[in-house]
């Protein structure tokens, strides 16, 4: 009988955080933190698989951006900028094996600057191989 008033006792100081008060033996549920929904990325929606190496880069500021899209790079090249990029001394390669191409993704002054060209099978393996099939068109955006 001592140990349940003593575990009665301390229950009360537990529940009213050692002030006064009354016991309460409702049980309380925590209600989880409202999530706060993000937009989801460039990489996110086209299922971008990156990598911040080439094989073979010379420089070290070559980047690997693999993918299979309808959507081509140039009509996305801000929101992969800003989220690829680390600094505006990289070129990216950015394959796309729906459309069979491989862009050339660098910044120009204050522009992101988008060289196509016919994808090459196996390209994207070697730095000495990428941005060697036939140059199809060109695109500049503002970085802004």
């Amino acid at each position: 009988m001592k140990k349940q008033i003593i575990t009665l006792a301390c229950m009360a100081l537990i529940a009213t955080g050692c002030g006064g008060g009354s016991i309460s033996t409702a049980k309380t549920e925590s209600t989880p933190a409202p999530t706060v929904a993000s937009e989801p990325t460039i990489g996110d929606t086209l299922g971008i698989t990156f990598s911040d190496t080439v094989r073979n880069d010379k420089t070290g500021n070559w980047r690997l951006a693999k993918y299979a899209s309808t959507t081509p790079i140039s009509d996305v090249a801000q929101q992969y900028y800003q989220e690829y990029f680390q600094s505006d001394d990289e070129i990216h390669a950015v394959v796309n094996f729906t459309l069979n191409t491989t862009s050339k993704v660098a910044v120009i002054g204050n522009e992101i600057v988008v060289d196509v060209f016919e994808y090459v099978d196996g390209e994207e393996h070697d730095a000495a191989e990428l941005f060697t099939g036939e140059y199809l068109t060109q695109y500049a955006v503002s970085k802004e």
